[in-house]
């Protein structure tokens, strides 16, 4: 299970990676050793519990402004998971989505091009996924409810 430390350090990576542009970002936690998160060359998705593919729906809110997420979770046999992630603001924006990863209640989604993600964890008594939006150095809080 990652710690909460861990968790900082992978967001600091990945707004520095959107920010600067550099690939692979490597941050290093003294006494720890080197660390490399973001953007990592090869990395590779995993499949997601059965119980979470499907269609999931959330709202957040930017500048007063309501974006309305759907994400669609899907397992690809030996590629993993993979993800149709959709925000609808003012125009529909398909982020393309090149890692999707479930280590034990962890779902994380990366869109590396747009530099957006989510984290979140599922509640399975809640039939939920609460998480974060992050775009670039933004964090935004973002529930996911299944669509039915």
């Amino acid at each position: 299970m990652e710690s909460k430390l861990d968790a900082v350090w992978r967001r600091v990576s990945k707004a520095a990676s959107s920010l600067t542009g550099l690939s692979p970002v490597i941050l290093c936690k003294p006494g720890i050793g080197r660390h490399s998160f973001s953007r990592e060359p090869g990395r590779r998705g995993t499949p997601v519990a059965k119980e979470i593919e499907g269609e999931w729906k959330g709202e957040y809110q930017i500048f007063g402004t309501p974006r309305h997420v759907t994400l669609k979770l899907a397992n690809d046999g030996q590629n993993g998971a993979t993800a149709e992630f959709v925000v609808v603001g003012k125009k529909v924006n398909n982020l393309p989505v090149d890692v999707v990863t479930q280590e034990g209640d962890l779902i994380t989604v990366d869109s590396h091009q747009t530099g957006i993600s989510y984290e979140g964890r599922f509640n399975k008594e809640a039939n939920e996924i609460k998480g974060t939006f992050f775009q670039g150095p933004i964090e935004l809080s973002l529930v996911l409810h299944k669509s039915k």
